[in-house]
């Protein structure tokens, strides 16, 4: 059977589960979840998404959680509430967490230069890489390409296009270096420091920087804009800080309520004021949305509303796979939206459009 035609079997027999957190006590209104539940399939058909999994936070709680669809468009397998997908650049946020944990504990200052940490230039021959610090990392302003020509792992030279600190500039690049340095610190591989110091203690039991064998049945299937498989499934062993994280929109969700948390006192939490540094805007790098301009805080996108900050990242690797986050600091309310299709980010931004306003407090 065709894959399109499979496809569309598959989308109308969908069952959806939808199911509340056993042990959260918050409840989202009635309103958002219909929303979410009335908009979601249709607009799964109309861009030939195949699967959607989403994550609510309210009152600094994983509330409810809704899926859609199915895990791969030449299977009858549903998205389930383990599916494991590729956040692809949400990765940096937990790198960026575990960073600032280092600064606490004095192992990291976010203002050296990184290349001392590793003893050695990271790109030899180049000078002003080595003004490159965590806090250029972390606001996207090393003058490092997103990624070197041909790619991250190829060995091809990685050469800077502008003078670290002079302007803004995505880089996934900027990433890797910086998880060289925090191996060098810890004297450990970051998949599993973050396991062992912040993923398993904020209770992100299914997540990895690198593939798992139980992945084989709980990861989806990437997708084309056409809803077509694609060839290859990514099977990531070797731990990229930028994008290679392997997650279920409930572990990100709970990685979000860990940021969210009043209590402060867990050995792997951050403490108040050092969130409060991370979330504050910091560099203007765009106009957003209706002319709101948008901020990098460290790590983040911050954008401010009238109703208080959004904070806010994406990620979209090219194995088909877009997603979402975004949170509110003022109201303890977030989502978490991931889609195993490369037209994922066309339906989950018409369904914040719609939900935005429940959200950030404003309905």
């Amino acid at each position: 059977m065709p894959v399109i035609t499979l496809l569309s079997f598959c989308m109308a027999a969908l069952v959806m589960a939808v199911s509340a957190e056993p042990s959260a006590p918050a409840a989202i209104p009635a309103e958002l979840q219909n929303t979410i539940n009335s908009l979601a399939s249709e607009l799964m058909k109309q861009f030939k998404v195949p699967g959607i999994s989403i994550a609510v936070v309210w009152d600094r709680e994983l509330a409810w959680h809704a899926e859609f669809g199915v895990k791969s468009a030449d299977k009858p397998d549903p998205v389930t509430q383990e599916t494991v997908f590729e956040a692809a650049s949400m990765t940096k946020l937990l790198a960026t967490y575990a960073a600032l944990k280092l600064a606490e504990q004095g192992r990291l200052n976010l203002d050296m230069p990184l290349w001392e940490y590793l003893g050695e230039p990271y790109i030899p021959g180049d000078e002003d890489h080595k003004l490159i610090t965590a806090r250029m990392v972390m606001t996207h302003v090393t003058g490092l390409p997103n990624w070197r020509e041909g790619g991250w792992n190829t060995g091809a030279p990685l050469k800077l296009i502008f003078k670290p600190g002079e302007k803004y500039g995505y880089s996934g690049e900027g990433y890797l270096f910086f998880q060289r340095a925090m191996e060098k610190i810890t004297g450990e591989g970051l998949d599993p420091y973050l396991k062992r110091t912040l993923m398993r203690p904020a209770g992100m039991s299914s997540s990895s920087l690198v593939w798992e064998e139980r992945y084989a049945e709980l990861a989806a299937a990437g997708h084309g804009g056409r809803g077509q498989v694609q060839a290859d499934k990514p099977r990531y062993r070797e731990a990229n800080a930028a994008f290679s994280l392997f997650c279920a929109p409930c572990d990100y969700a709970r990685f979000i309520v860990e940021i969210l948390k009043t209590d402060r006192s867990g050995s792997h939490s951050l403490s108040a004021s050092t969130i409060e540094e991370m979330l504050k805007p910091r560099l203007k790098f765009k106009e957003g949305e209706s002319g709101v301009a948008e901020f990098r805080g460290l790590g983040w996108v911050v954008t401010p509303l009238e109703s208080g900050n959004r904070i806010s990242h994406g990620g979209s690797n090219g194995s088909g796979f877009q997603c979402w986050s975004e949170f509110y600091p003022h109201n303890g309310r977030g989502i978490v939206i991931m889609t195993n299709s490369g037209r994922g980010s066309e339906v989950y931004r018409k369904l914040l459009e719609e939900a935005r306003g429940i959200m950030k407090g404003m309905k």
